[in-house]
């Protein structure tokens, strides 16, 4: 019996870690109401900057709320960043997005080393002006 649970549970384990990054992720439709400037060197490096939201449809803690998300060298599409990154061509003040948004940061992010933590922060997974018809992980 220790044998067969010595052999299970590194599966638990995994099934574990993969609910939670699941659940990590979020979708709102939320309307852009600030942007912070592109930061140089994007392209070559990959720089995070923070956009401003209202939600207007998501989880009920969010609702009507503002929230900050890091998006990925803002100024480039968002294709650029693979198929489950969703085809938003630009951030535009004003405009509504459908969004997949998590906790966790990108890793490929080059700085800084720690974002900033709370309730009202994310990250951009995926970002378009309809729909997303898939999960962005």
């Amino acid at each position: 019996m220790r044998v067969l649970a010595a052999l299970l549970l590194p599966l638990a384990v995994f099934h574990a870690d993969a609910v939670a990054r699941q659940s990590d992720e979020g979708r709102v439709v939320a309307k852009l109401v600030s942007v912070e400037p592109g930061q140089a060197g994007c392209g070559v490096m990959l720089v995070g900057t923070t956009a401003t939201y209202l939600v207007v449809e998501g989880p009920a803690a969010l609702n009507g709320k503002r929230i900050n998300v890091v998006v990925p060298c803002i100024e480039m599409p968002r294709a650029t960043f693979g198929a489950k990154a969703g085809d938003l061509e630009a951030f535009v003040v004003g405009q509504t997005h459908h969004l997949i948004i998590g906790k966790q940061a990108d890793r490929r992010l080059d700085t800084p080393e720690k974002w900033p933590e709370g309730p009202r922060w994310f990250h951009l997974k995926a970002a378009s002006l309809k729909p997303l018809p898939f999960q962005a992980s």
